[in-house]
Parts: structure tokens; C-alpha cells; sequence
């Protein structure tokens, strides 16, 4: 599918004032509302040189920004494969959730050392300086019996905006992994790769999702700045794009409750190919289901 292969994301995508992402928040609202299929909880995706997909960057700058990191530049490598997830709860007109993806790269980038994927996960451990966190691509493709790397996608961000508090009846973060999962299957993904901290791990752990440390190792976000440290709070993970894990959110499992809150849930999956073209033309945006 891909992403735009000329679009430049500025420093001032990650910095909107609130004025801005309210207004930003406004327009999605009103244009989904246009669409009589759009009502409740909808999720859309959003290209990387859609305007409306900085309102997510804004987020992730604010959030890891508090925990350290420089986001723009730790996502400049992958703006062009990016795309964005918005979560938006319609009765309460509020953007309630976002998350990143990022696919593979279609064509594999040289370093000194080694080709890199554009799977960021990955590309950590080809890179890595120290042994520990350090593994071959073949060691990864091998133990997680990967055919091809390009049908891979690294969930970059999962964030609460905290714009509206979840609620049993409204678990905004389950309702964007539904719609990630919705997502694999239109452009054929059969592994997804992430760093989940432990909370991440034990809300997906309560669906019955299955899934594996990295080539079955300790491996952790680098620090930024630092290629000698890092982030122990966070594992890297994979995930495979299994019928098990795609019926975790769509059927109830009775030994895990966890899953009544989300099987039951209607989780319309939009594209908005590009804003304008959408106000003047409602075809522009289509259901990914």
C-alpha cells in the first residue's frame, strides 16, 4: 500500500498547540459525521502527508518527549511508510485514541553494517553495539518463520489522548488494536512487531493474544541518543497476524472476561485518502472493512 514517497514532515508537525489540535479534532469530527454510516466509535487511518495525521505526532512528542525522547527525530527513517489510526468516539466528539504503523520498507536500505527493513523493531537489533542486544536478521526471520519481511508492520505508538476518560463500555485502546487488526488483513500483514511495556503485555495477555519476545530473547528500546542504553520497561515483541489472535477480538472467550469487552463492539474501519478531496467528494473516503 505504502506511503507517500515525497512528503517532509516538519519539527512543527510534533508541536500544535492545543487551539490546533482542537481544531483539527473539530474537522475530523464534523467529516465523519457527514457520513451516515459514521456514528458511536469509528476508527479511521490516516496517510503521513495527511495535515489531520499530525494531531497523533503532536501526541507521541508529548508523550515520549516526558520519558525522554526526541520523537521527530527518532521517526524521521520512517515517516514515509507511516500511517496513523484515530480513534474517535463520535457521541462525545473527541479524538479518544491514536496509534502509529509502520510498514516495511519496499526496498531495503544499506548502513555500513548491514540492510535495514524500515521495521523499526528489527532495525534495532541489527544495529545495536552491544552483543546483548544484538541478533541477525535470519536469526528473527528464522524463529519467527518469517517468509517475507515486507509483510510485517512495527505498532509504533498506542497512545490514551485523554480527550475522553475509556470506560468498560468504550475501551478505547482494545478498540484501536480491533481496527489494527482489521488493518492487516486488507494489506496482508502476517506479523506485527512492537515495544509494549508491561501493561501493554498484560491488557492483550487478558484477550488471550498470543505472542513471543523477539526471537525468543530479551531484547529493549534504545535510549535515544545513547546507543549504549536502554529502556528496560520496554520488550520488543512480535505478534503474528494469526486467526487465533484475530477472533481474540471478535469472539468471547469464557475463561477470559476481558474479552466481553470488546467482541461485541462494531469497530468501522475508514481510509481517509486525503481531507479535501473527502469534503468535496464522500467516495474519497471508503470502508476498509
Amino acid at each position: 500500500m505504502g506511503g507517500s514517497d515525497s512528503h517532509t514532515v516538519c519539527k512543527e508537525a510534533y508541536q500544535l498547540g492545543e487551539a490546533e489540535l482542537t481544531a483539527i479534532e473539530i474537522r475530523l469530527v464534523d467529516l465523519l459525521e457527514q457520513f451516515p454510516s459514521c456514528s458511536g466509535l469509528t476508527t479511521v487511518l490516516l496517510r503521513t502527508d495527511n495535515p489531520l495525521s499530525d494531531f497523533v505526532r503532536t501526541y507521541e512528542a508529548s508523550v515520549f518527549g516526558a520519558e525522554g525522547y526526541d520523537f521527530y527525530a527518532g521517526m524521521e527513517p520512517y515517516e514515509q511508510e507511516s500511517f496513523f489510526l484515530a480513534t474517535v468516539d463520535l457521541e462525545n466528539k473527541v479524538v479518544a485514541h491514536v496509534k502509529r504503523v509502520v510498514e516495511a520498507r519496499r526496498e531495503q536500505t544499506h548502513t555500513q553494517r548491514v540492510s535495514l527493513t524500515g521495521i523499526e523493531v528489527v532495525d534495532d537489533r541489527l544495529t545495536a553495539l552491544d552483543a546483548s542486544e544484538n541478533v541477525s536478521l535470519q536469526e528473527i526471520t528464522e524463529f519467527h518463520k518469517i517468509v517475507d519481511i515486507k509483510k510485517c508492520l512495527n505498532l509504533t505508538s498506542n497512545i490514551q489522548t485523554g480527550r475522553c476518560k475509556p470506560s468498560w463500555e468504550k475501551p478505547y485502546s482494545l478498540i484501536s488494536y480491533k481496527a489494527v487488526f482489521k488493518f492487516t488483513r486488507v494489506i496482508g500483514i502476517d506479523n506485527i512487531f512492537a515495544y509494549m511495556n508491561r501493561g501493554a503485555i498484560r491488557s492483550l495477555g487478558r484477550l488471550g493474544v498470543e505472542f513471543e519476545k523477539l526471537a525468543g530473547k530479551d531484547f529493549h528500546l534504545p535510549m535515544p541518543g545513547d546507543p549504549g542504553r536502554y529502556d528496560l520497561k520496554y520488550e520488543a515483541i512480535c505478534i503474528p497476524d494469526t486467526c487465533h489472535n484475530q477472533e481474540a477480538f471478535t469472539k468471547e472467550d469464557p475463561e477470559r472476561p476481558f474479552t466481553k469487552l470488546i467482541a461485541g463492539l462494531d469497530v468501522p474501519l475508514y481510509w481517509l485518502d486525503d481531507l479535501d478531496a473527502a469534503l468535496s467528494a464522500p467516495g474519497a473516503m471508503t470502508a476498509a472493512d
